[in-house]
């Protein structure tokens, strides 16, 4: 399968500006940057996780040669009755005709794919950059697990690493032929960016791509703690009303899906299903959450599918094409990450790693269990914000002891909510030019 098409790629839709309590935040390391000398308009770090960054004008209006492949990384895998129209993992290409130049691959976070907001506005301004550019998606999507996992178990960082290598490869033999390249680079933002490490760390072995440059994009330090904090947000503020919340946002979500076809949770559908306005600071945490929630429960109800795992539907239960599944999405939406890193991931683990206990597999998801790699290999550089709220307790010292003068932190911006900000794209770009 592949298209093709040129043209501007649009620009993601502005956020409604919200009524809030701003919340001030001026850490600064000693590879950071002053907050004087920063001028992000956003103080609130929920406020620009939601809010994003409106792009500066040199991102606008470059065309750009793209087309969007299918590739079936597994042939002969057996696929349940609702998920047999997923036979291929897609990806996009934006590339120069006619000329060598780098080629940079893109993992996005949690829940997003190729063609999510973040995604296409990276693949611009490299694409501007002089770059060909291939976008991905992100592990933790049901296309991913369905056509990408060779478990059929996202979550493993290190298993997950190899499956994205694996499609890296299969990728570029799709397009060889069609782009001429002189190096390959690597960059991935939240948790695509605990998989760009993790991916690296292939590299080194397989040596494929030999990698020249990585840049880790705002990622969880701890994958744990951070989906913690996005589970938190929603028990802490809708414990009296989650049933009410979630029966709301299926709603309007069983719409929007229906409408967009595949399910990918990024910053557009915050913004298209419009769920809460005005948002005060527990209805902004609240929908974080529940954001998070819906791609957890996306890829929970997905695995159950796909192993028959009795975590949601019954054993003995047959779900054909036909058959409402609105009631077991419901019951799915109330898992944590905790439940499926206890009841699908530990079980999974300890299949392959006998005797090893729950805390060694937290560990071992975490950039900390990569320590040694990330702080001998040059090559790999981070950026990220002293107020994202997916940092927990001693992340950033982690940051600045393993990274050193590769690490570059904003005073604010939140998780994500200045990537596409000006100073932050000019970064971007000069760290894989220089």
């Amino acid at each position: 399968m592949k298209k093709e098409s040129t043209g501007p790629i649009p620009l993601p839709k502005i956020f409604l500006l919200f009524s809030v309590f701003a919340l001030f935040f001026s850490a600064v390391s000693a590879y950071g940057i002053s907050g004087d000398s920063y001028d992000f308009p956003i103080s609130d770090p929920l406020m620009a996780t939601i809010a994003g960054t409106p792009p500066d004008e040199e991102l606008k209006g470059i065309l750009f040669r793209e087309r969007v492949y299918g590739i079936e990384i597994f042939q002969d895998k057996e696929l349940p009755p609702t998920l047999r129209n997923i036979r291929e993992y897609r990806f996009s290409l934006a590339y120069h005709k006619g000329k060598e130049a780098p080629l940079i691959f893109i993992i996005p976070g949690t829940g997003s794919n190729y063609k999510s907001g973040k995604v296409k506005m990276m693949q611009n301004a490299f694409y501007g950059a002089g770059f060909h550019v291939i976008c991905l998606n992100s592990p933790f999507t049901r296309r991913f697990a369905v056509m990408g996992s060779s478990s059929n178990i996202p979550g493993i960082s290190r298993e997950d690493a190899k499956d994205i290598y694996r499609i890296m490869r299969m990728a570029y033999e799709k397009i060889r032929r069609r782009v001429a390249v002189r190096e390959f680079f690597l960059t991935g933002y939240s948790l695509g960016g605990l998989n760009s490490a993790f991916v690296a760390e292939v590299d080194e072995q397989e040596k494929i791509f030999n990698f020249r440059k990585v840049l880790l994009i705002n990622p969880p330090v701890d994958l744990f703690t951070s989906t913690k904090i996005f589970d938190d947000y929603v028990t802490r503020n809708l414990r009296d009303r989650a049933d009410i919340f979630f029966d709301n946002i299926f709603e309007k979500a069983s719409h929007y899906f229906e409408y967009k076809g595949d399910v990918y949770i990024d910053e557009e559908f915050l913004y298209d299903i419009n769920l809460i306005t005005p948002l005060q600071p527990h209805e902004m945490e609240g929908l974080i959450g529940a954001a998070f929630r819906l791609a957890l429960a996306n890829v929970v109800f997905t695995v159950d599918m796909l192993t028959d795992g009795g975590y949601i539907k019954e054993p003995d239960e047959v779900i054909t094409l036909g058959t409402s599944v609105t009631s077991h999405f419901k019951k799915v939406l109330h898992w944590t990450f905790e439940d499926y890193l206890e009841k699908i991931l530990l079980p999974h683990w300890q299949r392959k790693h006998p005797g090893e206990n729950r805390e060694k597999l937290i560990r071992s998801i975490s950039l900390r269990a990569l320590e040694g790699y990330l702080k001998a290999s040059r090559k790999i550089a981070v950026v990220h914000n002293a107020d994202d709220i997916i940092l927990g307790k001693g992340d950033l010292d982690f940051l600045r002891s393993t990274f050193g003068n590769r690490v570059r932190i904003y005073p604010r911006g939140g998780h994500l909510g200045n990537i596409l900000y000006g100073p932050n794209v000019d970064y971007m770009l000069n760290f894989f030019k220089n």
